[in-house]
């Protein structure tokens, strides 16, 4: 969590840092959230299921049900699935729980696609995990852009 924070420091992107249990879904999680604006974001680390393997991070507020078949069909790839518990160890350092596109640091050589469902860029502020489940972020949509270009990534919607 610190090298997330240090790096949104760095950068002067400001943030609000909720501290609390861990948690695992988004039910556990949206206890915490019931006197805020922000947009409740659920991470979702996927890849096409067919080599060569491309890697996919699908953001979405936790209330929507991802489609992963059409998904799929909408990136033009065959079926998508999760990604491994190792895989999102090796590329984003993530653990199951935690994943959250703060794990973009870790992924020097950009093998992740950030999705971001449409219906999220209106939202004036979003809330991620730091890379852990124990605390949670609560950063404007330009923070967030701005940490994803220093990080070389684009957030295509979906």
């Amino acid at each position: 969590m610190k090298n997330v924070l240090d790096l949104l420091d760095s950068l002067d992107v400001k943030y609000v840092k909720h501290d609390h249990p861990a948690v695992f879904t988004c039910d556990e999680a949206d206890k915490y959230w019931v006197n805020t604006q922000a947009a409740h974001t659920k991470n979702l680390f996927l890849k096409a299921e067919k080599p060569p393997h491309k890697y996919f991070l699908y953001i979405l507020e936790c209330k929507k049900r991802a489609d992963l078949k059409q998904l799929a069909m909408n990136l033009g790839t065959d079926r998508l699935t999760f990604g491994k518990e190792n895989e999102l160890k090796q590329i984003l350092g993530l653990t199951p729980g935690s994943v959250s596109p703060f794990g973009l640091i870790n992924d020097k050589d950009h093998q992740v696609t950030v999705l971001i469902d449409h219906e999220l860029s209106t939202m004036n502020y979003l809330l991620f995990h730091p890379n852990t489940n124990t605390a949670t972020l609560e950063i404007s949509r330009a923070g967030f852009d701005l940490f994803l270009n220093h990080t070389g990534h684009l957030a295509h919607p979906v």
